[in-house]
């Protein structure tokens, strides 16, 4: 994922992942058909596994949620590693912090080109962002507006995507036209809350205190079934000009993961939890404490009930 300091307000920062995919999915079917073209020699390096590669269809439900709801939790997984050991800021490996049935993948906190290795188990879906935002309601920064308002806010930056691009083992995933289609926005009414740690990789020099937050979150993403084992290259790029008819001021990110896909499948409950500590199963938030990230995510309670 990639992290602009080019804001859609004081709270909201962008992430963009280039990609480039060619897919057909299945009417009715929440998975695309799997994709058949042969793999460039070498392109996955010493012993890729160039087989067929599944392309969840957006808003497809994946291991029990819908991927709009996973990108929330990919929100609450990156936002809550400090700066100092944060994947998005090459600080700390792509392994940090994860498990369960889907496997994050970060853009980059960079414009320049970035290069990463990943260690991903056997049987884990792949989840990346090709571009999104999070816009967080800290109470030192308020949101000017409603929550439709910050939405409609984030929603028209992101509007202004371009040259959405990804290739797997050398082939490409889709044309433009078919990534546009894989927005997803939190699927909660008054958004989800993260735990932001004191250093803060999102809202770095902000003097925010570490405390859960509301929060909101839009973008383009891409969920990936298991790969085949073995090493895989992945990567991606994209482009978010803000309006702006400068293209030196465009947010741009060039991004390629080498991956070594190692282990055997994890059996999992169909709905189980995913990445990181925040699964726990639905509870109801007790009257006078604040709700957990959990719980949030597990709930149709609106978040404003809990965040002051």
């Amino acid at each position: 994922m990639s992290i602009s300091r080019r804001a859609t307000s004081r709270n909201s920062y962008v992430e963009v992942l280039e990609q480039r995919v060619q897919f057909s999915v299945i009417p009715g079917s929440d998975l695309a058909v799997p994709l058949d073209t042969p793999a460039q020699p070498g392109d996955g390096g010493l012993d890729a596994k160039p087989g067929p590669v599944t392309v969840y269809a957006p808003h497809a439900t994946v291991a029990g949620a819908s991927i709009g709801e996973w990108t929330a939790r990919w929100w609450q997984w990156a936002a809550a590693i400090p700066g100092a050991q944060n994947p998005v800021l090459d600080n700390g490996p792509a392994e940090l912090n994860q498990s369960g049935p889907v496997f994050y993948l970060a853009g980059s906190g960079s414009t320049a080109p970035v290069a990463r290795q990943a260690h991903i188990p056997a049987g884990t879906n792949i989840l990346f962002p090709f571009v999104n935002f999070i816009d967080t309601n800290f109470p030192q920064y308020p949101w000017a507006g409603t929550i439709a308002e910050e939405r409609a806010l984030v929603a028209g930056v992101l509007d202004t995507t371009s040259d959405l691009s990804v290739t797997l083992d050398g082939r490409s995933l889709g044309a433009f036209a078919a990534l546009a289609t894989h927005r997803e926005v939190d699927p909660f009414a008054n958004g989800f809350l993260i735990d932001y740690p004191e250093d803060n990789a999102f809202f770095p020099g902000y003097g925010i205190p570490a405390g859960s937050y509301q929060s909101i979150s839009d973008g383009y993403w891409l969920m990936l079934g298991p790969l085949t084992n073995g090493n895989h290259r992945l990567h991606f790029t994209a482009r978010v000009d803000f309006g702006d008819t400068d293209p030196t001021n465009d947010f741009t990110q060039d991004v390629t993961y080498q991956i070594q896909v190692v282990g055997q499948p994890i059996a999992l409950n169909a709905g189980e939890g995913g990445t990181g500590t925040h699964f726990a199963s639905p509870t109801s938030p007790p009257a006078t404490a604040q709700i957990s990230t959990d719980d949030l995510l597990n709930t149709s309670k609106d978040v404003a009930d809990w965040v002051a």
